[in-house]
């Protein structure tokens, strides 16, 4: 039987916890993660942003970078805020390379703004408060079909969380054989 990808999804405002989640996931379960805002913030160095270009050219990358880590392992963890027009785009290209799991990720506002600006700056796309907080209100807006949510707001909840992963990527290997 053929190796069946897994690709997690976590989605939520800028803040909520997703880059934390996932470089947990990396390290403690060993799931790929491919940090996407790097990926857009090399591109705003080669590319004018806003053009059609720039976001097909960005997306185009991240979907390569997904690629190229599925090749490598059979699972991979990816973030985003769901709020680019090219969401959709990313979500079904997704959903045609494995088995696409979607977690919602939330927290307080307040939490999510203290976040923000405790984080390494250089790693995230630069934006005003008055701009995050427009993102955070469209991202808890989003609509999938969630696999699981996370109220990303104690080590309790984060620890149950990678418990539930650990659980879930373990039932899809052992579906493959």
């Amino acid at each position: 039987m053929a190796k069946r990808n897994i690709i997690i999804l976590l989605v939520g405002p800028k803040g909520a916890g997703k880059t934390y989640l996932a470089s947990r996931m990396e390290d403690e379960i060993g799931i790929s993660f491919l940090r996407v805002e790097p990926i857009w913030l090399e591109l705003m160095k080669e590319m004018r942003p806003g053009s059609s270009d720039f976001d097909i050219e960005g997306l185009s990358r991240v979907i390569e970078g997904v690629r190229e880590r599925l090749s490598a392992r059979s699972s991979v963890v990816l973030e985003s805020t769901g709020t680019a027009p090219w969401f959709s785009e990313m979500h079904n290209a997704l959903d045609a390379m494995g088995e696409l799991i979607l977690i919602k990720v939330s927290a307080p506002n307040e939490m999510c703004l203290d976040r923000i600006r405790q984080r390494d700056a250089s790693q995230h796309i630069p934006v005003s408060d008055d701009r995050i907080e427009q993102i955070n209100m469209l991202a808890e807006r989003v609509q999938l079909p969630w696999s699981v949510e996370i109220q990303n707001t104690s080590e309790t909840e984060v620890v149950e969380f990678l418990e539930f992963i650990r659980a879930r990527v373990s039932k899809c290997a052992s579906d493959q054989f």
